[in-house]
């Protein structure tokens, strides 16, 4: 009995000692995988025909040049292709309603008893300044998931590292391509985790980057999101989120 206790403490002193040292892996360690382009854009597509819509409340954080930092929560709905974002005090009262569908945006402003309607090029001119919100851009991204989307028109590329890898979306123009899209991604479950788009000039115009991934049925959704706009910054919080079926 004695040998059984002596042998079990040598044991546990090794294990300690092991992990003083940092030389034990940790139980379950992300292994890196790897993909051609092919396998990549199948990966994905398969990932957007599961993702049909969803339902979340948030808090919602801006930066903005014109109106300062303020915070508010707000509610999410994207079904049907179409967006609902309500704002909301902390009494509960509206403090806008926007719809998007289509190529139109509608933004209700209960307390000044308006409606401002526009296209979505018009989105940062008539609706930022009233609702430092984020781009279209920013909220496409958010309605898929963090699931890119590269169809025709766009040319997809892909260029391996080590640690992750970068997904490039070009747009043919008369006698050449320029870059619309660079996402990088990482190469566990080839989330994405930041998103650069550029101008057809090659300037840089938006930056998004996603991060606290957590399952949402069987996918993967980024609780917290970051846009940044030509100055203007937004960070999107959700606290909670939830999946909408298929129509029946």
């Amino acid at each position: 009995m004695a040998r059984s206790w002596f042998g079990l403490g040598l044991v546990v002193l090794l294990l300690l000692s092991a992990c003083a040292k940092g030389e034990l892996r940790p139980a379950e360690e992300a292994v890196k995988k790897d993909a051609s382009l092919e396998e990549l854009l199948t990966l994905y597509q398969l990932r957007r025909e599961e993702w049909n819509g969803f339902k979340g409340l948030l808090e919602i954080t801006a930066d903005s040049k014109r109106q300062g930092r303020h915070t508010f929560q707000a509610s999410w709905v994207f079904q049907n292709g179409e967006t609902r974002i309500r704002g909301f005090n902390l009494l509960g009262g509206t403090l806008f309603e926007l719809r998007l569908a289509g190529p139109r945006v509608t933004l209700h402003l209960p307390s000044e008893r308006r409606t401002i309607e526009a296209t979505r090029d018009e989105f940062e001119e008539q609706i930022q300044e009233v609702v430092p919100i984020g781009s279209p851009a920013l909220i496409d991204w958010v309605n898929r998931g963090a699931i890119p989307d590269p169809s025709p028109p766009l040319l997809p590329a892909l260029e391996k590292g080590e640690e992750r890898f970068t997904l490039y979306l070009l747009r043919a123009l008369p006698g050449k391509a320029v870059l619309q899209e660079k996402i990088s991604m990482e190469r566990t479950a080839f989330r994405v985790e930041q998103v650069e788009m550029f101008d057809f000039s090659g300037e840089r115009r938006a930056f998004l980057r996603f991060a606290d991934y957590r399952k949402v049925g069987k996918q993967d959704f980024p609780f917290e999101v970051r846009g940044e706009s030509q100055g203007e910054k937004v960070t999107l919080r959700f606290k909670e989120v939830s999946l909408i079926g298929p129509p029946s």
